[in-house]
């Protein structure tokens, strides 16, 4: 079997049980996942259904460095094709992934949902935030770096919108 799809299966089925993870937390245990999606405006169960959101409480084999951290799986019609762990508590990296992971565009569903007007988001959780906060179709691009670094592949993809609408971080970049 190719490897690709191995990885495939596996993102699936990681995706799948930490999914399940994350609703099968007593409501004490959800609280730093409830908290920071709300703070984020991702105020409901059902979106974070519709984007198979999980938590790591019990780490697939080789994934024990992403317990206690929310996983987002990105979507695409074709399946799960990445997973990336953001820390929700404590000390260590804020994100993680697997590793080969190449940056990808999240949230590439949106664009069955765009007609003229689509948004780009830095980062995962803000693109939810801004399809269903906001009802305006968004991708997220994995911080400004990736999005510097992929510009000539990503750019073409939006250029068919009448009107591509970017949701920046009040951060300071780090270019």
């Amino acid at each position: 079997m190719a490897r690709s799809t191995l990885q495939e299966r596996y993102l699936a089925r990681a995706a799948r049980t930490y999914h399940t993870q994350l609703l099968k937390l007593k409501e004490d245990e959800r609280q730093p996942v409830s908290a920071y999606l709300s703070k984020h405006g991702i105020l409901n169960r059902g979106i974070w259904e519709a984007y198979r959101l999980g938590f790591v409480s019990s780490p697939l084999k080789g994934d024990e460095r992403f317990t206690g951290m929310l996983a987002i799986p990105y979507l695409t019609p074709a399946g799960v094709k990445a997973l990336k762990f953001r820390r929700l508590v404590g000390r260590g990296p804020k994100y993680g992934q697997h590793e080969g992971q190449k940056p990808r565009l999240f949230n590439v569903l949106a664009f069955a949902n765009a007609t003229d007007q689509i948004g780009i988001c830095e980062g995962e959780i803000d693109a939810i935030a801004a399809t269903e906060g906001l009802h305006i179709p968004a991708m997220g691009v994995p911080g400004v770096d990736h999005w510097q670094a992929n510009a000539e592949t990503w750019a073409p993809v939006f250029k068919d919108f009448g009107r591509v609408l970017v949701f920046a971080d009040g951060d300071t970049p780090r270019c």
